[in-house]
């Protein structure tokens, strides 16, 4: 099958001229319509892979709104069941909130005890909640810090830029944590909305190298615009009719892992600028080391164009 007719899985006719494929933080620009609204099959995925400030919060809503219904649960029956004297329903509510909070972390200070059978029921079972509840907090946070995925770092601009006798479309990447990634291989496909056929079209563009074993340093990763490219002799002014996009796919084996890692981002036209070269990001260091400037990775100069 040709590489122009191939999708890649999203379609040849579903995102129209000038839409975004690929964001730039690697997620899809798709927007899942007519689930219902409950779905506990997408829970664990949503916890693991939110901001840890959202999931925080969340973990701590919770926490609170657990033990206040709990506080409630304990005034309902009697806060003299729980070895204190019934006063001001804030004040009850203040004992039965603070005894729930030591129930369900299993703390237990001992100022505060149910004295009654159902007052005991109840700390029974917010002790069972709490252990079941503190134990999947920590599977979860386990899985937040132990899900494999790549940290790439991308320069934020492709180029344009001299390459031997022609020129070449390029972009940089390196790895941004500080475990190794070996066997790194990359992908790329550049994609526009063809309005003759009225589809999307999509090409598999051949590159210089497209596999490293080591990606300790950067990699500045290059198509040739030769003639068997699909962009050859392809200009400025037809980028910018075409408004395609760059689809970057990244894939390795990171050793801390031990897994597989997955990584994606997309180049659009107004993030490609002509007419320029990368400027150098390592050079040495002390002790006979090699030092690569991170944030370099982005700076370029400007060169003539073949």
């Amino acid at each position: 099958m040709n590489d122009s007719f191939k999708d890649l899985g999203l379609g040849n006719s579903s995102f129209e001229y000038g839409q975004r494929l690929i964001n730039k933080n690697g997620s899809f620009n798709v927007k899942k319509k007519g689930r219902p609204w409950l779905r506990p099959y997408d829970a664990y995925n949503a916890l693991i892979s939110m901001s840890w400030i959202r999931f925080l919060c969340l973990v701590s809503a919770s926490y609170f709104v657990v033990n206040l219904i709990f506080a409630f649960i304990y005034v309902a029956v009697g806060i003299d069941q729980l070895s204190v004297s019934e006063g001001a329903f804030m004040g009850n509510l203040y004992e039965a909130f603070f005894f729930s909070s030591q129930t369900i972390t299993t703390v237990g200070y001992g100022r505060v005890n149910p004295v009654s059978f159902w007052a005991g029921v109840v700390s029974s079972v917010e002790s069972l909640l709490g252990l079941m509840g503190f134990a999947l907090i920590t599977g979860l946070i386990y899985g937040r810090f132990s899900r494999p995925h790549a940290r790439i770092l991308y320069s934020e601009n492709a180029i344009i830029a001299p390459y031997r006798d022609i020129n070449a479309f390029m972009f940089r990447i390196a790895n941004k944590r500080s475990s190794e990634l070996i066997e790194v291989q990359v992908k790329v496909v550049y994609t526009y909305f063809d309005h003759q056929q009225k589809k999307r079209v999509y090409e598999n563009l051949k590159l210089e190298r497209n596999k490293v074993d080591f990606l300790a340093m950067s990699w500045t990763i290059v198509h040739p615009l030769d003639e068997d490219s699909p962009l050859f002799k392809v200009t400025k002014e037809t980028f910018e009719q075409q408004n395609g996009e760059f689809l970057v796919l990244i894939k390795g084996f990171d050793d801390s892992f031990s897994q597989e890692v997955y990584a994606r981002s997309s180049y659009k036209n107004d993030e490609i600028v002509w007419g320029r070269k990368f400027k150098m990001a390592y050079g040495s260091h002390k002790k006979g080391m090699v030092a690569l400037w991170m944030n370099l990775i982005h700076d370029s100069e400007e060169v003539p164009l073949n």
